[in-house]
């Protein structure tokens, strides 16, 4: 639709500058701006007023990676007790915390632990892991069908029987994303994960935002997490998308990035388009996050 010739028609100027971003409007966000300008008795539409206007289709960075050059032992060793503290809450609304117990304080019987895992050593029918929490370590005893994906640094939930101070498992529970409720945006909003394409609302890429609606652009670190109108995206490259969702973390250049709130969409690099437990995890496409359709 050409809404220049429509506001027009209405008796309304508009600004040289802001006529690109204005063809870019899906029918409802005109609508809105239309009324507006009425209710206002305006007689132009100039960049503030629409940007004024267009408020709810704002940009927000929600948290930003922070590169660390250099790590001395105590940094390290600070780092990892606030990733078991993050993670550790985490796991905690996942739980039947009934036998949940620390492990300074884990006796004979049915136990979970939750602990950063220390050591992986793989035996023939078991993997021996070692995990640590605040108060000590133990060694535990984890069926092979339950350890594959399992990594050094991880935090996890284990349960078990414990027997002379060693866990035999029979569960693991990783901090993974929830299953939930998929998120929309209220009006058409075109996001494109490709820097190719000019003329989405926003283009998005590993390193900025392109935001056309209002002809600006924000620099973002890889990884971050933004949000546009209702609709969370995690932009990460270079990294396993599935893996990184399961264990909620990411660390990279000596710091941690801890995945957190839970994204509605995940941007990777990655030859890969799925969904994963209502997160679509996408590549070079272009999405209307009103109802998740890719678009040619």
């Amino acid at each position: 639709m050409n809404y220049l010739k429509r506001l027009m028609n209405q008796g309304f100027l508009v600004e040289q500058n802001v006529i690109p971003s204005l063809e870019r409007l899906d029918e409802a966000s005109f609508q809105r701006i239309l009324e507006n300008l009425q209710k206002e008795k305006a007689f132009m539409l100039s960049a503030n007023v629409l940007n004024r206007f267009l408020q709810d289709k704002k940009v927000e960075i929600i948290k930003t990676f922070e590169t660390v050059k250099k790590l001395s032992v105590k940094d390290y060793v600070a780092l990892l007790n606030e990733r078991y503290e993050k993670l550790q809450q985490i796991l905690l609304k996942k739980l039947d915390q009934t036998n949940l117990v620390s492990i300074n304080k884990a006796t004979n019987g049915a136990a979970t632990l939750i602990g950063l895992v220390k050591k992986i050593e793989e035996k023939n029918n078991d993997d021996l892991i070692t995990i640590e929490d605040q108060t000590g370590e133990m060694d535990t005893f984890v069926p092979k069908k339950f350890s594959e994906k399992i990594k050094q640094d991880d935090v996890v939930a284990i349960s078990g029987i414990i027997k002379n101070k060693t866990l035999y498992a029979d569960n693991i529970v990783y901090p993974d994303i929830p299953l939930r409720q998929v998120n929309y945006s209220k009006d058409d909003i075109i996001v494109s994960f490709s820097e190719k394409d000019k003329k989405a609302d926003f283009v998005i890429t590993n390193n900025k935002i392109i935001d056309n609606l209002k002809n600006e652009i924000h620099e973002i670190s890889n990884p971050s997490i933004i949000r546009i109108d209702n609709v969370t995206i995690l932009v990460a490259h270079s990294f396993d998308p599935l893996e990184i969702l399961r264990r909620r973390f990411i660390h990279h250049n000596y710091s941690d990035f801890i995945i957190d709130p839970v994204p509605d969409i995940l941007f990777t690099d990655k030859s890969i388009n799925t969904n994963y437990k209502g997160v679509s995890i996408v590549s070079e496409i272009k999405l209307n996050l009103k109802n998740r359709e890719i678009l040619s």
